[in-house]
């Protein structure tokens, strides 16, 4: 039996809604970042990041949606990961996605 599970921790960039009442959902965007290093040349910390497309539906979409997750969070997804392959100008580009079964929110933006 083949088993497709993905948990990202990271930072919300976007959050949408989409439809009403039972068919309502939400995509989200969650950037994952990880330190490779200082910069030689300017002595900067430097980042890599991964942007996640999240999907997140039915009662655990409501759940999102009573928890007021907003973008800066700090959440954590737990779900099947997806990839899908796309060109724009001549140049292929690789969308990783998540369709979501569970969630919990880490830390709210600052300010909140």
């Amino acid at each position: 039996m083949a088993n497709n599970r993905i948990t990202v921790r990271g930072i919300v960039g976007r959050i949408e809604s989409h439809g009403e009442g039972d068919q309502e959902f939400h995509s989200l965007s969650v950037n994952v970042s990880d330190y490779i290093g200082k910069d030689k040349e300017t002595n900067e910390n430097r980042y890599e990041s991964t942007w996640f497309n999240v999907s997140v539906f039915g009662g655990l979409s409501k759940r999102l949606a009573s928890a007021s997750v907003n973008k800066g969070d700090r959440v954590e997804f737990e779900g099947k990961m997806t990839m899908r392959e796309n060109e724009k100008d001549g140049r292929k580009y690789q969308n990783w996605g998540i369709v979501a079964n569970d969630f919990e929110v880490i830390q709210r933006k600052a300010g909140e």
